[in-house]
């Protein structure tokens, strides 16, 4: 089989089968077929990683703790109404460090979520593979800066300001002063403003210029297909790879 020339990124998971950021939703997002795979990294009050999106719980597991402000093993005494439990890092790593991955570090608990990776890794004399097969998204200039002291040679996405600042630049016709940077993945909505950005032109701007372009989550097939036509190199997403439907 040809292989598909465009990266396609499960997006927390399969979670139309099972609640985001879980064991479930990962087993599933593989058995559909995905080498790459997208999750949220937070810090406890203890000091343990976990996947979860949000800070609070309630909406995934009706209750209204803080991931920050709570102990790992009172997150892990709680079940979803499907009967989910939270995943860990260390689990995580035991079931998939094979795959592919983007760790979105979320803002609240950067630092800690950061430095708990680095002494991870020292420990478990893991750089190696943090480089080869994980990426991150932070939020923030401060964070890639102390991702960078950590990790030196960590790869990382553009973050949400640079990717505005470039989209708005290549959606005024002004790619120069988007400061668009080789080698660097931005990511891009299907609409602004009412136009379509999942086109030929937006893709050939970015790709003049050295960088990758993302597909941030189309909504429906045809989306991503947009997406797929116009040249794009990765799409972010919630649902399957159109070879895959």
């Amino acid at each position: 089989m040809e292989q598909d020339p465009v990266v396609w990124i499960s997006h927390r998971g399969y979670h139309t089968v099972a609640l985001e950021n879980t064991r479930e939703a990962f087993d599933a997002a593989i058995e559909a077929g995905f080498t790459h795979l997208e999750t949220d990294l937070r810090t406890t009050a203890d000091g343990h990683i976990v996947l979860h999106h949000d800070s609070e719980l309630t909406r995934t597991f009706a209750n209204s703790l803080i991931v920050e402000k709570t102990s790992l093993r009172e997150l892990l005494s709680l079940r979803s109404p499907h009967g989910h439990r939270l995943l860990t890092f260390d689990e995580f790593i035991e079931s998939y460090a094979g795959f592919s991955w983007t760790f979105d570090i979320k803002p609240e608990s950067a630092g800690p979520t950061l430095l708990g990776l680095h002494e991870w890794a020292r420990r478990k004399k893991a750089e190696s593979w943090l480089n080869e097969q994980a990426r991150f998204l932070c939020w923030s200039a401060r964070a890639e800066r102390y991702l960078r002291q950590l990790f030196p040679n960590a790869r990382t996405l553009a973050r949400e300001a640079e990717c505005y600042r470039a989209g708005l630049a290549v959606f005024s016709g002004m790619p120069f002063v988007g400061g668009i940077r080789s080698g660097r993945t931005y990511s891009i909505p299907r609409y602004f403003a009412g136009r379509d950005l999942f086109t030929k032109f937006f893709a050939e701007a970015y790709h003049k210029r050295g960088a990758r372009l993302l597909a941030y989550l189309p909504v429906r097939d045809e989306d991503a297909k947009a997406a797929v036509d116009a040249g794009f190199d990765e799409i972010l997403t919630n649902h399957l790879p159109l070879s895959m439907t």
